[in-house]
């Protein structure tokens, strides 16, 4: 469960996201309308361009029968003069669209006339002529066509600026009405400047429209996902902030099943405890009482004394647990209950202690009393490890992401063979111990959220770590300046 928060974070803190997906989205629908743009654009120029010889063939088609009625062609549309007959109506005809040649063809595309004539000889190839031959007439235009290739070397003077021009060429198929095929071919070799202008206007008006299209569609497009994405992170931050509780549920949920067992096993050994331990302090403290007690008497008491506050803690925080209290204790409380602990214990070893705050906050108690409780093992055992004269010191700083409780001693340092298995029950180095203070702190700081661990160690002492995040802060620790 833990493992699921950091990726809608991760998710929600990435800001370029949304804007890549806005910019996909944009540039998928600027190539859509591109492609569309430009499938219409080559549709409607095959339009324009074969607008004229559809009209032509439709005109061939008339003059020829007309002229077959009136017995003009002499019955023979498959001769040349017949051919030149039909070809010079329609350039009649045609001419306020700018002829510039006309070229005559057999059935098997080899030039057989021109008008005027210097017109330059041609030859059609076979991909126009399986066309032709269908009766279905051809268009072909050129932006820029050599116009010297339409005459005859040293037939025409050309100018500079003559030698290139638009050029619309329409091949007209000719047959017979009485027998559909192919007679003859006119090509027409005419002035392209007005499908030229056609085309410009056609380009200027698909930009203007597309670039439309594009503003109002993705103006929608974009407020449809600016909204859509705000919505997203809205949900996916108050997705974080469930799984968090749930994750802090689940935690203290698993905390209180494994402790529920480990306070029952507790609760019972202090029962079981007290009434002894009551009876060992009472027969300690009357032989304390004599006029000259042994020094060993003294250390009993002082021994017994301290268990029996021990035991009285273990209750205290037992009742809070399973009672309905809920308060705060600000850190600089929760600072001042530890070293009223720890300064009995510094002044019997003859230890300088001391404490400074540095942060801002509070904590729930039942957070409390954990924390004391693991600052108060670190504390002892800084204690028991600091030499007469030298110091421990307790301080509480803020971080980035909480506060932290550093403990530090002027002792010896923890054994490099020991610090490997530092937080794990083991057989202690101190004299009557078991090994298990620190693995309990560990645990508990576990389980709390928190961390514990050892972050230096040297000759000249050691410093233990406790760091606590913000969520188990009732309000965010203040920096002091």
């Amino acid at each position: 469960m833990q493992a699921v928060a950091p990726l809608p974070q991760r998710f929600l803190r990435s800001r370029w996201l949304p804007r890549a997906g806005i910019g996909a989205t944009l540039l998928i629908l600027a190539g859509v309308i591109t492609l569309g743009a430009w499938q219409f654009r080559q549709k409607t120029r095959g339009q324009i361009i074969g607008r004229d010889a559809g009209i032509l063939h439709g005109v061939a088609q008339m003059v020829a029968l007309t002229h077959a009625k009136d017995g003009e062609l002499g019955g023979e549309l498959e001769q040349l003069p017949d051919q030149l007959a039909v070809a010079l109506q329609l350039s009649e005809l045609n001419q306020l669209n700018g002829v510039i040649a006309t070229r005559l063809f057999d059935t098997n595309g080899q030039f057989r006339a021109a008008l005027p004539a210097n017109v330059a000889p041609a030859v059609l190839n076979e991909g126009e002529l399986k066309q032709l031959r269908l009766l279905k007439p051809v268009s072909r235009f050129r932006a820029r066509a050599e116009l010297r290739e339409l005459f005859l070397p040293e037939t025409t003077a050309l100018t500079e600026s003559s030698r290139t021009a638009p050029l619309l060429e329409l091949l007209i198929p000719l047959s017979r009405h009485q027998r559909p095929e192919l007679a003859g071919v006119i090509a027409f070799s005419m002035d392209g400047h007005s499908i030229a202008a056609e085309f410009a206007d056609l380009d200027r008006n698909l930009l203007v429209e597309a670039a439309t299209v594009f503003v109002a569609g993705g103006g929608i497009i974009l407020a449809a996902l600016a909204w859509a994405f705000r919505r997203l992170q809205r949900t996916t931050q108050l997705l974080v902030e469930r799984t968090g509780r749930l994750v802090r549920a689940n935690q203290q949920l698993a905390l209180s099943a494994k402790t529920s067992a480990v306070g029952a096993i507790t609760a019972h050994l202090v029962h079981g405890l007290s009434s002894p331990l009551s009876g060992l302090q009472d027969f300690v403290a009357s032989r304390a009482k004599e006029e000259q007690p042994e020094p060993e008497w003294r250390d009993v008491l002082s021994s017994t004394r301290q268990m029996q506050a021990l035991i009285g803690e273990i209750v205290r925080v037992l009742g809070e647990e399973q009672g309905a209290d809920r308060y705060e204790l600000t850190l600089g409380e929760l600072l001042e209950l530890l070293a009223a602990k720890a300064r009995t214990a510094a002044v019997t070893a003859n230890v300088i202690f001391h404490t400074h705050l540095k942060a801002e906050g509070s904590l729930a108690n039942r957070d409390a009393n954990l924390v004391l409780l693991i600052l108060d093992n670190l504390t002892r055992n800084a204690v028991q490890a600091t030499p007469a004269g030298r110091e421990v010191a307790v301080q509480v700083v803020p971080r980035a992401d909480g506060v932290e409780f550093v403990v530090s001693d002027g002792g010896a340092g923890v054994p490099k063979e020991v610090q490997a298995t530092l937080f794990k029950p083991c057989r202690s180095t101190k004299k009557g111990g078991h090994g298990i203070g620190l693995a309990i702190s560990h645990e508990l700081a576990r389980h709390m959220g928190a961390t514990l661990e050892l972050v230096r160690s040297s000759v000249e002492g050691s410093v233990f770590a406790l760091r606590l995040p913000h969520a188990l802060l009732c309000h965010n620790s203040l920096l002091d300046s």
